[in-house]
């Protein structure tokens, strides 16, 4: 359940921000995600890493920390940098509601990905326990 807040958070942001472009709806969207990264997500993903041998779990942890979040990073800042200097610039207020909505059907799609992730957990705990 942890994996869905952040998923969550982003889509009434997204929609907030649509329905009332303020600067103060996205201020305490930022607040509200950032605290949700650093006391439930970061913790919520080191949990995932329990039902694993050593191996997989240092594998996979390499893997993701070194190649899947700096690849991230990366995209988020290139899509970042793309928007400003195309999108933003022909299109104005719409081009920024165009990315507020792709960024809050990512939101749907996160949650879909949460779900599927809180599955493969408990099947994989189930399996790991013998319960």
């Amino acid at each position: 359940m942890a994996l869905f807040f952040e998923p969550v958070i982003d889509i009434v942001g997204g929609a907030l921000f649509i329905l009332m472009p303020m600067l103060a709806v996205i201020r305490w969207h930022k607040i509200l995600e950032n605290a949700s990264d650093y006391s439930i997500q970061s913790n919520t993903k080191e949990l995932l890493y329990l039902p694993v041998t050593k191996l997989e779990k240092y594998s996979a942890k390499n893997f993701n920390d070194t190649f899947i979040v700096r690849g991230g990073d990366a995209l988020g800042a290139a899509t970042i940098f793309a928007a400003t200097s195309y999108l933003l610039p022909v299109l104005g207020d719409l081009g920024l509601k165009i990315m507020i909505g792709i960024d809050t059907l990512l939101g749907v799609v996160r949650l879909k990905f949460a779900a599927a992730i809180g599955r493969m957990h408990r099947e994989r705990l189930k399996t790991f326990t013998g319960r």
